[in-house]
């Protein structure tokens, strides 16, 4: 079996019984065939060379885990500020450029605070754990109004409460000023950069139609000498000059130099360009370029392999994210935690479940939140999903992005067809990234590579109840 071993205990997380069913999935990666034999309730992945039937259902009854305790761990809850739609590029694929013909407006005081007091309350528990992001638009073009926010949200949460900040930026715009506001706490960054200069210049425009990489880098390094956690994320379009493996080693390489901890580069597809419509939007991904996309998926797949080989920890957030579902057969139910711990506000003062706004709004600030609207955003699990749990991934995928769903398919609960494809293309990459370390003789390699998420939660019973502070368990 590709994705069990024999320490893979589950007690005392609760689990649930498991029935048998199998699928069939292959795929062809230079010239050499893969097939597996995928049972989607218990996620079990087995080579098809390795498997029979008669001996696997004789097996005893599998389980696999369902609900994890979460013990005493602080509340955490995450505010997204739209200070401006207004930014200083012209990238090619950016929602953003829907408002280019219209007045960029930026958040008022008086919204900005209902926001904030509206999300961090007088009455929050000295545990409770706040983040207050900002995106956009281009948030460093609204440096009055940061600043003021920055500044209210320290002092209401000074002494009791945990709180940290975020900014989404292209990092043109980095000077000292904005160095200066972010030396006062701990921040995290997402930095847009595209991948080499020659790459990134061709899609992330000035408004004169100069390439940005060289502003860009700049940024990235002045932001590196104030904080650590920097994401530098790539996004491309489908063209014959995708190049996905150059501008993840590209990233990797910022890394390496010191200028970020985190990697993803991603399709346009999965990025903020589904969120409004633009009359000359690039070409979205479609049958054909997502199974372009999918060779080029392989290629950063063996580029993965041999660099843990070689002893260096490669950095991708898709593998990141779904290896150790693979390994650890970690169910995935959904991955949005909109309308729950999160939600955004834009500069007029409107709420919505997601960041990528369009088809997410649930009410304002000044009126409060529609719980009618809100509603479908608390019922997006997998199971409510058309036709996820006829899928053979659902668990390794979560159902994908249901603001994808709002926009492309026209509700929440219907999955994009086209998204779906490019989730299998990444699926299948991290099934290929375990079968060639296998070949390889370094599987355990990649299991001291991937924490096993249940880890923590293993040991004597007795031990984990006291982590609980439920009250019922003795």
């Amino acid at each position: 079996m590709l994705n069990k071993t024999e320490n893979l205990k589950r007690s005392p997380v609760k689990s649930i019984k498991t029935e048998r069913e199998f699928k069939k999935d292959e795929f062809e990666v230079n010239g050499k065939k893969y097939e597996f034999i995928i049972n989607p309730n218990n996620m079990d992945i087995i080579e098809a060379d390795n498997f029979n039937e008669e001996e696997y259902m004789q097996k005893k009854v599998d389980y696999v885990p369902n609900i994890s305790p979460e013990g005493n761990a602080p509340r955490k809850r995450y505010l997204c500020l739209q200070p401006t739609m207004a930014c200083n590029l012209d990238c090619v694929y950016c929602f953003t450029q829907y408002y280019k013909d219209k007045k960029a407006d930026y958040m008022s005081w008086s919204t900005a605070k209902k926001a904030v007091d509206m999300f961090i309350p007088d009455s929050a528990g000295k545990n409770d754990q706040f983040k207050v992001g900002f995106f956009g638009g281009e948030p460093t073009c609204a440096y009055p109004i940061v600043r003021d926010i920055v500044g209210y949200v320290l002092g209401k949460t000074a002494g009791q409460r945990s709180q940290s900040f975020h900014m989404t930026t292209n990092g043109t715009l980095i000077d000292d000023k904005w160095i200066s506001l972010f030396k006062r706490c701990h921040w995290s960054f997402i930095v847009s950069i595209d991948g080499p200069a020659e790459l990134h210049d061709k899609t992330r425009v000035t408004r004169n139609g100069e390439g940005s990489h060289a502003k860009a880098l700049e940024g990235l390094k002045r932001l590196s000498e104030v904080s650590k956690a920097i994401t530098i994320r790539g996004t491309f379009i489908p063209d014959k000059d995708m190049r996905y493996l150059d501008r993840v080693k590209y990233a990797n390489e910022l890394v390496r130099q010191g200028y970020g901890n985190w990697v993803s580069v991603e399709p346009v597809q999965m990025s903020e360009s589904q969120c409004l419509h633009r009359e000359d939007a690039p070409e979205k991904f479609q049958e054909d370029s997502t199974a372009e996309l999918q060779k080029e998926f392989f290629e950063v797949g063996e580029w993965y392999v041999q660099e843990l080989i070689a002893g260096r920890k490669p950095l991708l957030h898709f593998i990141d994210k779904l290896i150790p579902r693979l390994l650890y057969k970690k169910q995935s139910t959904t991955e949005c935690g909109a309308a729950k711990g999160y939600f955004t506000v834009d500069w007029k003062g409107d709420v919505y479940a997601c960041h990528r706004l369009n088809g997410t709004r649930i009410g304002t600030v000044w009126e409060g939140i529609d719980e009618r609207l809100r509603s479908q955003w608390w019922n997006n699990q997998i199971h409510m999903r058309k036709d996820c749990m006829d899928c053979k991934m659902r668990y390794f995928c979560g159902g994908g992005c249901r603001q994808n769903s709002i926009f492309n398919m026209g509700d929440i609960f219907t999955p994009n067809p086209t998204e779906c494809g490019i989730r299998f293309a990444m699926i299948r990459m991290n099934m290929y990234i375990m079968a060639r370390m296998k070949e390889e003789g370094k599987y355990q390699l990649l299991l001291d590579t991937f924490r096993d998420p249940y880890k923590d939660l293993r040991g004597e019973p007795e031990k984990v109840k006291k982590q609980c502070s439920c009250g019922n368990c003795k």
